[in-house]
């Protein structure tokens, strides 16, 4: 963590200085006595110079941002808790199905489910599309290439008519035995990025052990590395009634 921190405050301070330095390059270009094409041309030259160095510093800056929050996220993350709702279960079924959920495609290994939601943030209300993907073939990864195309195909039937800005993303999987190492792992590929200025992805993995009863997903009721995936939480907390 110590690190990241580092990292995360090198980057920091790189991107402002060069930006410092970018202004001072500019004013200084004209304050030789060159004619105004040879300035022009030196303050072309720092101006594009110093743009390719923010871009990169801004990528380096915004991954160790990234990295820190979540290491942090993992450090402050609850353990398998015991639930009295039965993922997957005909009564859960009806539960997410009263949430506004709908069914999308439904498969052999898995189904998909969607709702349409607007999510509050800084007085502001943006549309997300709300995935729930229940795979019911364990040895169907959670980063499946089948569960990324049906949201393709999903985005294509809906993004014109609805168009929605946020993609949250709830992956589900039910094991008859205790929660393994291996499964508790898979629960740690999660997704929080930004993509552009605007829409966010969401990916949270979610694992349910029958036999113990028991319900695990990357969480921290101290620590959200955002807003949406606070809100993402807010619904697999929800739909097992841990709230």
């Amino acid at each position: 963590m110590k690190k990241l921190r580092n990292k995360q405050n090198l980057y920091f301070v790189l991107t402002i200085l060069t930006f410092i330095l970018i202004i001072v390059g500019s004013i200084l270009s004209f304050s030789f006595d060159l004619s105004f094409d040879s300035s022009l041309m030196i303050m072309s030259a720092v101006l594009f110079i110093g743009l390719i160095l923010i871009i990169y510093f801004k990528s380096k800056l915004d991954f160790y941002n990234d990295n820190y929050k979540y290491q942090k996220l993992i450090s402050h993350r609850i353990l398998p808790f015991k639930t009295k709702t039965n993922v997957f279960s005909d009564d859960w079924y009806k539960k997410i199905k009263s949430e506004g959920f709908n069914s999308f495609r439904s498969y052999e290994k898995f189904e998909v489910y969607y709702k349409f939601d607007f999510v509050s943030y800084k007085s502001k209300k943006q549309k997300a599309a709300v995935f729930l993907i229940l795979i019911k073939d364990n040895d169907l990864s959670f980063d499946s290439q089948k569960i990324v195309t049906t949201i393709h195909e999903f985005e294509d039937a809906f993004r014109k008519k609805e168009k929605f800005l946020h993609h949250i993303v709830l992956q589900y999987k039910v094991t008859e035995d205790s929660l393994s190492s291996s499964d508790l792992n898979e629960t740690l590929g999660i997704n929080f990025m930004t993509q552009g200025k605007r829409n966010h992805l969401v990916v949270i993995n979610c694992y349910y052990s029958r036999k113990d009863s028991e319900f695990i997903f990357l969480y921290s009721p101290n620590f959200s590395p955002n807003h949406y995936y606070t809100y993402a939480s807010n619904i697999i907390l929800s739909l097992i009634k841990y709230k």
